[in-house]
Order: C-alpha cells, then sequence, then structure tokens
C-alpha cells in the first residue's frame, strides 16, 4: 500500500464553502466556542500556568465521593 497522494486529499475536501460540513467544521474550530476553547477551559481547570494542578481541581478531587465504603465493617 503506498502513502496517499495530496491530490487524494484535495478530493476529501468540498470544493463549495458554503457547504455544510464546512460550516461544521469552522465551528468546531472557532476560537471562541468551538474545540480549541472548550480544550483551553479543560486544561486551564486542571493546571497553572507553571504545570501544577490548580487549587480548585486539587479541591474538586480532594472531596470527590467517588461511591467508596468508608466503613471498613465487612457485610455479613
Amino acid at each position: 500500500m503506498s502513502l496517499p497522494l495530496p491530490s487524494e486529499f484535495e478530493a476529501l475536501i468540498p470544493a463549495n464553502p458554503d457547504n455544510p460540513t464546512c460550516e461544521e467544521l469552522r465551528a468546531l474550530m472557532d476560537r471562541e466556542t468551538g474545540l480549541q476553547a472548550l480544550l483551553y477551559r479543560w486544561w486551564s481547570y486542571w493546571f497553572n500556568e507553571d504545570g501544577t494542578f490548580t487549587e480548585s481541581f486539587t479541591s474538586d478531587i480532594c472531596n470527590a465521593d467517588c461511591g467508596g465504603n468508608s466503613s471498613s465493617s465487612t457485610p455479613t
């Protein structure tokens, strides 16, 4: 099997810029509301600029109820 040619990729891209597929891709990549914004919000919640965990993330993890039973007794 050979590597795909650039023309094969071009054939997959819709020629009409008003095509709904193109609009969906534009919406996905929109800086304000698309994937980039979602990933930035997720990353910013987890990490500070220096790479350490944020206080809100650490607090949420430490206070999370993971559904475990804190009782040390065994069921009968």
